[in-house]
């Protein structure tokens, strides 16, 4: 029900933003053990 309510454009545009707040917390943490080893 509740995915009715919302058309395909909000949908692209939130799963847009999501992948790139995931892609940037990943290279974050990659940083993070790059410092560590070195």
């Amino acid at each position: 029900e509740f995915f009715k309510i919302i058309d395909k454009q909000d949908i692209a545009r939130v799963s847009k933003t999501k992948w790139r707040s995931v892609l940037n917390s990943y290279f974050e943490y990659v940083k993070e053990i790059k410092e560590k080893i070195e």
